[in-house]
């Protein structure tokens, strides 16, 4: 059952990664987000915490960080999960001030991934 269940996260974010590469000449910030945990007797775990991870632009990605986040695949050992209902708050806060416009119009030198 576990391998699985890595089989399907596999799969799922090989599409994700080879989507945003297709994108390259234009990339877009991409917001990842689970829609749930396994089971616990698959994942091993009882939490019910779904990881999210934002890939784009390092522009854009660089809005985010006041969210809490960290680089990489792993969350930082202190990290306290958000509500689910939070993600639509961050997301319109973050991007629809002034700032919105840099990921709306054109490409800059700080766009590259």
């Amino acid at each position: 059952m576990r391998d699985q269940y890595r089989l399907a996260i596999d799969y799922a974010l090989t599409i994700v990664i080879d989507y945003i590469a297709r994108q390259a000449d234009r990339p877009p910030l991409v917001i990842v987000v689970g829609d749930h945990q396994p089971a616990p007797f698959v994942a091993l775990d009882e939490r019910d915490h779904v990881a999210m991870h934002v890939v784009g632009p390092a522009h854009l990605v660089a809005k985010s960080e006041r969210w809490g986040l960290v680089e990489g695949l792993v969350p930082a050992p202190d990290a306290s999960a958000r509500p689910m209902n939070e993600l639509r708050h961050l997301i319109l806060e973050t991007f629809s001030t002034e700032g919105a416009a840099d990921s709306a119009g054109t490409a800059d030198a700080a766009g590259a991934p």
